[in-house]
């Protein structure tokens, strides 16, 4: 048995993803990508911060865990990172993915 969908939760999104899209349209793509690129990176410095702070975490492991991350991807991973990538693409619904 499903759930019965909130009528004014789906309001929201639905207004919420107007603005989503028309805000993004306004930036453009390549802006668009640009700034994803950027919070990408942010999310990760956030995420490296809370890994140096555990502890028994020292500096050797953080520089491994860089030089892991450092390094270009080979062409297996790049078909890798592509099938995520298209993983995440059908699973959504936003046509605007596919542009």
């Amino acid at each position: 048995m499903s759930k019965k969908e909130n009528p004014v939760l789906k309001k929201k999104y639905d207004e919420g993803r107007v603005v989503g899209f028309n805000e993004g349209s306004k930036v453009g793509h390549s802006k668009g990508y640009s700034l994803g690129k950027k919070a990408g990176a942010a999310l990760l410095a956030v995420k490296m911060e809370r890994i140096q702070s555990i502890p028994g975490i020292g500096p050797k492991r953080i520089k491994q865990i860089f030089d892991a991350l450092g390094p270009e991807f080979s062409d297996e991973e790049q078909k890798l990172y592509n099938k995520y990538l298209q993983d995440l693409i059908d699973r959504g619904d936003d046509e605007a993915w596919k542009n």
